[in-house]
């Protein structure tokens, strides 16, 4: 009997990675969720013109020592979202402790969506550099084995060092094409495997990858002009981690096309649109939490030669701090019941007390009692919040407060600016009492239902039991029938 381990082709990488991003955009937003995660306090996605445009994401989180990213960011399967290990306090670079936001695994995959060649760099404070180079359509290969693809990892203490050292990274990348001597078994077994994948591509009339991959490998397309762009390597930052990418997604070379005939292509113009949606709302501008909305900055800066210019940047004139000086506002939040509990701001004056707002508790009551129908009637007096036309019946759910229910603690009065509320509930009842006498008119039974009154689910059944009874036997007794 023998025992025998799975084996793992190179597109199990593809499979995982690109093929689980919907698109570039969300390619990004997985990346800058990992630099969340690494408790970056910035984060930035640059585009590069040039003869071969390039781009590079980088942040100043915790960054990676050379055994964190060999054990981790090289292994698939580590860590999860679902980790309640909580970050040291020496990573969180002076933060308060994050949730987690990225799929472990999916977002660093993500690259692939994004740009087919890529450097990637880190630095953990006090730890010496880190640099990957990695081309991710050797995993487009359905014929070559997982363990045969080996991609270049340097460890440096100085920018000069890689500067000079890129090039004998290129060919250890390209070693995955062509082999080595070194290994006579594993180069027959990569020739294998590239003359099997050129013969599938030929038969079905497509560019060779393999020769793509050449192309771009021996190019020499990753220079310092990207990284200067990264903290880290500029001296501004003692840690991070920047990912610089060439052969870009279409969707990132559109963002290059600021003016002329391109900047108007309608493929052009959306793919800038899907990606100022997707990301211009990274974290929410209306989020209390200071950590997320002060203690994280995002921005994608586009580089024409040397000059940078914005497309999007998590700075915005509107924020929550402007609220404040709002007449209306409606602060709370929303259970499973769909009930709103919070507070409530009309007219530049906070109510009292915590508000609720119970609007779908009546439509389920007589959902379950069976019975069918309609609501917000606009060719009716008042837009009824619900009619049921079999019994002539037309149901309005009140707010206590806003329709003075009386006797009730909910329709307490504010205590500042006493005629100005008075003067508003005023006209309130009023068109409350002139919306009676025209559903009246028109032989319509008009019923309120108290907010107050949705509390207790067996009085509000016995409730509207006993309305849809009254409203039957004033149906039968009246002359003209309701018109439905």
């Amino acid at each position: 009997m023998d025992s025998i381990s799975f084996k793992a082709r190179a597109r199990t990488i593809d499979h995982l990675g690109r093929e689980q991003i919907a698109d570039a955009p969300t390619a990004v937003s997985e990346l800058w969720k990992n630099s969340y995660d690494a408790y970056a306090r910035n984060v930035a996605l640059h585009v590069f013109d040039g003869e071969i445009p390039t781009a590079a994401i980088s942040d100043d989180g915790h960054g990676m020592s050379r055994d964190e990213f060999v054990g981790r960011w090289l292994v698939i399967g580590t860590d999860s979202k679902l980790s309640e290990t909580e970050a040291s306090e020496s990573d969180r670079n002076g933060l308060p402790a994050r949730i987690r936001q990225g799929q472990k695994g999916i977002g660093r995959l993500s690259c692939a969506a994004l740009g087919h060649l890529a450097l990637v760099v880190t630095k953990r404070a006090s730890k010496s550099f880190v640099a990957a180079l990695i081309d991710w359509r050797l995993f487009e290969n359905p014929y070559l084995l997982l363990d045969d693809i080996s991609l270049p990892v340097f460890e440096f203490s100085n920018n000069e060092q890689l500067l000079k050292n890129l090039g004998g990274m290129r060919d250890v990348l390209i070693g995955n094409l062509w082999g080595h001597e070194s290994n006579l078994e594993r180069k027959k077994r990569i020739e294998d495997a590239w003359r099997q994948f050129d013969e599938l591509e030929a038969r079905q009339s497509r560019d060779s990858t393999r020769r793509s991959i050449e192309e771009v490998i021996i190019s020499d397309v990753f220079l310092e002009r990207q990284l200067e762009t990264w903290s880290a390597w500029n001296g501004k930052a003692d840690h991070g981690t920047t990912v610089l990418l060439a052969g870009l997604n279409f969707d990132l070379e559109a963002l290059l096309a600021i003016e002329g005939p391109d900047a108007q292509d309608d493929t052009v113009t959306g793919a800038r649109r899907r990606c100022f949606q997707t990301l211009s709302s990274f974290t929410d501008p209306f989020n209390k939490l200071p950590n997320i909305q002060n203690e994280f900055h995002y921005a994608i800066d586009i580089w024409h030669r040397d000059d940078p210019s914005s497309f999007l940047s998590n700075e915005r004139e509107l924020d929550y701090s402007n609220f404040d000086v709002l007449e209306h506002i409606v602060d709370g939040s929303v259970d499973e019941e769909g009930v709103f509990r919070g507070r409530i701001k009309a007219f530049g004056e906070w109510l009292d007390a915590e508000r609720s707002v119970e609007p779908i508790r009546v439509r389920r009551v007589l959902h379950r009692l069976g019975y069918r129908f309609r609501l917000h009637r606009s060719d009716l007096p008042g837009s009824p919040d619900i009619t049921l036309p079999k019994y002539g019946l037309c149901i309005f759910v009140h707010g206590c407060f806003w329709h003075r229910h009386a006797g009730c603690s909910r329709a307490s009065n504010p205590a500042s600016n006493k005629k100005f509320w008075a003067t508003k509930f005023d006209t309130n009842r009023k068109r409350d009492r002139k919306v009676q006498r025209e559903l009246a008119r028109l032989r319509w039974t008009k019923e309120v239902i108290w907010e107050c009154e949705t509390r207790d689910p067996e009085k509000l059944i016995r409730r509207l039991e006993r309305i849809i009874l009254h409203a039957e036997v004033s149906l039968k007794t009246a002359s003209p029938s309701v018109a439905a």
